[in-house]
């Protein structure tokens, strides 16, 4: 947890994908995002109207599946209605997984599908 500006974190994997996860509340702030030296074009905003953990603040995936390293930089500010500029992370989640491209073919129903949606005790128009 940071408020400072220009407070960072690195972190290097191996993977084609990574998620940062992390709490929002009134105080968050707003942070930047380099993958692989790269300034990414979005920020991490850690504001909300309620206190909320394990949040997703950050996703990337179809990186190539070798070695990364990602960088989260404080602003050391809010969005404009934030009342601080916290940046709290909790996790760095990463994957290298690689499925088959032909998983799930010819299988699965063949038939006639039915969803419902919403509410299930409603009478049937």
């Amino acid at each position: 947890m940071t408020s400072e500006k220009d407070a960072s974190v690195n972190y290097t994997f191996t993977g084609n994908q990574i998620r940062i996860l992390g709490c929002v509340d009134v105080t968050g702030g707003l942070a930047d995002v380099y993958l692989d030296g790269q300034k990414q074009p979005t920020l991490v905003d850690c504001w909300n109207p309620k206190l909320r953990n394990k949040q997703l603040l950050y996703s990337r995936s179809g990186l190539d599946n070798s070695g990364h390293e990602i960088k989260i930089v404080a602003q050391g500010k809010g969005n404009l209605i934030s009342k601080g500029a916290d940046i709290y992370i909790d996790a760095l989640q990463y994957c290298d997984t690689v499925s088959d491209s032909n998983f799930g073919q010819g299988g699965g129903p063949t038939g006639v599908q039915r969803m419902i949606f919403g509410y299930t005790g409603g009478r049937t128009i």
